[in-house]
């Protein structure tokens, strides 16, 4: 009968010491596991990010098409719509590939494929130099094609960081 009491006297809500230290131990693996995927899935958002700026800095295509709006842009081109009137100009087929390349980006941050504050530090300055000298190419496209989500994506990442610009380091 002492045995019985002293089990009994052990025993918190109704279980033994030996459940509840089982329990914190399983409660606290699985706090563990949770953490551990969320550290890698920010990782793979990372490496994604890293492996995607790689990709681009190797696709000749991309590079010349950002090469050729750079230099349109220090040609101080203001008005990029006139470019709209042939779709088969070099201008055109540029602006169309810089343009698809950051919607397809802004889609994958929007998303969450990829890493926006590490991309934002490696890119800020160039996507919005580009957008500011693309904004009033996209409207007029829209316009002519009654596409009024057309490139939306990218407009709205730009948006995002015009209005929280990359912090400022003081050295």
């Amino acid at each position: 009968m002492e045995t019985h009491a002293a089990v009994a006297a052990c025993k918190f809500l109704g279980e033994t010491a030996g459940f509840w230290v089982q329990t914190v131990i399983l409660f606290v693996s699985a706090i563990a596991a949770i953490w551990v995927i969320y550290a890698n899935g920010h990782a793979e958002k990372r490496r994604a990010t890293v492996d995607l700026v790689i990709q681009q800095k190797q696709d000749k295509e991309l590079q010349d098409a950002l090469l050729h709006i750079r230099e349109l842009r220090e040609k101080k081109v203001s008005n990029f719509a006139k470019y709209l009137e042939d779709h088969n100009s070099v201008d055109f087929k540029a602006i169309i590939r810089v343009l698809n390349n950051y919607e397809f980006i802004a889609s994958g941050i929007e998303e969450g494929a990829f890493d926006e504050e590490l991309f934002k530090r490696m890119q800020h300055s160039v996507l919005l130099n580009n957008w500011g000298a693309l904004c009033g190419f996209v409207m007029e496209f829209r316009r002519q094609n009654s596409l009024p989500t057309l490139f939306q994506e990218f407009q709205k990442l730009a948006r995002k960081w015009e209005s929280h610009p990359l912090k400022k380091y003081d050295f």
